[in-house]
């Protein structure tokens, strides 16, 4: 199984996708781990406003806090 990869802009689909992938798949959780830039996005996104900003910020939040259950 291999990391969903987010379209250019984050979109809470695409957040879902990569969410789905690396969760229970250790493998692509330290895939994802090492790639610094897409984490710094994730970070990123809790600067998103509006009522989609919350769900955008929902849904990296998850793909976070799964990178430490490893």
């Amino acid at each position: 199984m291999s990391i969903e990869e987010p379209p250019t802009a984050m979109s809470v689909q695409g957040l879902k996708r990569v969410k789905n992938s690396v969760i229970g798949n250790p493998v692509a959780k330290n895939t994802l781990a090492r790639d610094a830039a897409l984490c710094a996005e994730f970070v990123d996104v809790a600067s998103v406003a509006g009522a989609i900003g919350n769900e955008i910020r929902v849904e990296a939040a998850h793909i976070i806090a799964s990178l430490s259950y490893s």
